[in-house]
């Protein structure tokens, strides 16, 4: 990648305002940007349809890097996922979690699915990436669960890492992100609650992940919060400036042109 390509950049999960969304979509919206958060992940359509959704996010210049999907979904909706997912222009489609029944028959073989799921996304045009739960980062045999399913994939699966839920698993972040280099382009903060201040535990483990991240090549940092903590909009303006004064950017790249664009935030 070349400098700005590398540039690591900031994203608002919207299940932290997901019910925000519901009872005022544009007016929620309106509160994301003025909150400074100009790129954001997906986590469930709401609205009247796909494109009803999609029109209010590109309508208010947001960008959606990710959305959500269930593996079940993949699975029993494949082309009805797809098209969701163009229309919302997202780069990755990302599967959050994983049922028992799901990888009940050995994390290599559910690798081996998702590496066949991402090589037909990529015929989209999209990237196919997992996000880990601790049952992922628990021993199994000589290793993970998140090893086994990495290596099944032929090492060609795209990593969502969620620091915190790693930190929980007691897993070493450093240790993972050099392991999965050039694999994870997504690293989620879930702030949860408390005061959003560089003294928070998260942003802590961010600190002390973010050389490791740099290097490992992520390029979106996800940040998420609880809902119904606090003010709402107070909150999300605090993350953002959280992560702004760490050094991340709202740029997007023009993958085109290979330029920064900067979108207008909104006074």
């Amino acid at each position: 990648w070349s400098q700005e390509e590398s540039m690591m950049r900031t994203a608002l999960e919207l299940s932290s305002i997901d019910d925000l969304l519901k009872s005022d979509l544009e007016g929620t919206i309106a509160g994301v940007l003025s909150a400074g958060f100009q790129n954001v992940v997906v986590t469930k359509i709401l609205g009247e349809s796909d494109a009803q959704f999609a029109s209010a996010l590109t309508e208010a210049g947001l960008n959606v890097v990710a959305v959500h999907v269930q593996l079940h979904q993949l699975r029993g909706r494949f082309v009805e996922v797809v098209a969701s997912a163009k229309t919302l222009d997202a780069e990755w489609i990302v599967i959050p979690i994983v049922q028992l029944d799901e990888y009940g028959s050995g994390w290599e073989r559910l690798g081996q699915e998702l590496g066949g799921i991402d090589n037909e996304l990529g015929k989209a045009g999209i990237r196919l990436a997992f996000h880990p739960n601790k049952a992922e980062f628990r021993p199994d045999r000589e290793a993970t669960g998140l090893k086994y399913l990495f290596e099944g994939s032929g090492r060609e699966l795209d990593i969502d890492f969620d620091l915190l839920l790693a930190n929980q698993s007691q897993a070493v972040a450093t240790e993972w992100l050099i392991y999965l280099a050039n694999s994870v382009p997504l690293v989620t903060l879930d702030f949860e609650k408390g005061d959003l201040t560089e003294a928070h535990p998260v942003f802590g483990l961010w600190k002390e992940a973010r050389a490791a991240a740099k290097t490992s090549g992520v390029k979106w940092v996800v940040v998420k919060d609880a809902q119904g903590y606090g003010d709402r909009f107070e909150r999300l303006s605090a993350m953002h400036r959280l992560m702004m004064d760490d050094g991340l950017s709202d740029a997007l790249v023009d993958s085109q042109e290979g330029t920064l664009v900067m979108l207008e935030t909104p006074s």
